[in-house]
């Protein structure tokens, strides 16, 4: 157990980052725990002026190259690697699948389902949005089709 000198509450050792070995041979720890380092850190990010944001985000996108948060976020967030987005794209030719607009950059939309995750299509934003916004269900989907057809 090791005392905070942040929160000044006694955590367990796996609250706290690893430090440097110290000299009779045991693992040192940092003086702060986790959660308290992450709060300072933030605070510190919402403090910084908005260039330095910029700044900051440009430095890793030149260091680590666009693709690299492209790869982060479809891996993360719909489990598909960037060879199948750019696959699904091409098979699509560079179009929305509902509405068939051409759709490039931050444009493209990855459709999935919410309950099992899987991927469906590429979409625009608005039909992205409009499948969000009826709740993905096919009956409110045809009662708006016989209202259109009313009108």
């Amino acid at each position: 157990m090791k005392n905070c000198t942040r929160c000044q509450q006694t955590k367990p050792f796996t609250e706290f980052f690893r430090g440097r070995i110290n000299k009779d041979g045991s693992q040192g720890y940092g003086a702060k725990c986790k959660d308290c380092i992450r709060e300072y850190q933030l605070e510190l990010y919402h403090k910084m002026p908005v260039e330095k944001k910029r700044q900051r985000k440009e430095k890793s996108v030149q260091s680590l190259g666009v693709n690299y948060f492209k790869r982060y976020k479809l891996n993360r967030y719909y489990n598909i690697t960037l060879e199948e987005y750019n696959k699904m794209y091409d098979d699509q030719n560079g179009k929305c699948y509902i509405c068939e607009k051409e759709i490039f950059g931050r444009e493209v939309k990855v459709d999935h389902n919410h309950l099992t995750g899987k991927v469906r299509k590429l979409l625009c934003h608005n039909c992205n949005t409009s499948l969000g916004l009826l709740n993905e269900d096919v009956k409110i989907f045809e009662k708006c089709i016989e209202y259109l057809k009313t009108i």
